[in-house]
């Protein structure tokens, strides 16, 4: 993953409205799936994509719209950097030990 990538992903979760968002359940009364969120100060919940105003909601639909490919592309980066990190702690380790060997 690039640096621009990353600082793609950063910009669009910065854009969107902050968290934590909720998904709501199909009901009786709202036949329809919505993401809703609490504001600190407030006990009622707000329709993400609906009630932010317009500037909000597109920036939440782009944040939403790229989720699907953000989210894989972050944890192959995680597990990358994972997979990097072990391979070095084990260079470490190894030449540590060839270290001690030698003295």
């Amino acid at each position: 993953m690039t640096n621009e990538e990353l600082q793609a992903i950063k910009a669009r979760c910065d854009a969107a409205t902050p968290g934590p968002w909720i998904q709501t359940p199909f009901t009786h009364n709202n036949p329809y799936m919505s993401i809703r969120l609490r504001r600190q100060s407030d006990p009622r919940l707000y329709d993400v994509m609906r009630d932010m105003g317009w500037g909000k909601n597109r920036d939440n639909s782009i944040f939403i719209a790229h989720s699907r490919q953000d989210i894989p592309a972050l944890l192959a980066h995680v597990e990358a950097q994972a997979a990097r990190i072990k391979a070095l702690e084990m260079r470490i380790q190894k030449e540590s030990e060839e270290r001690r060997m030698r003295v």
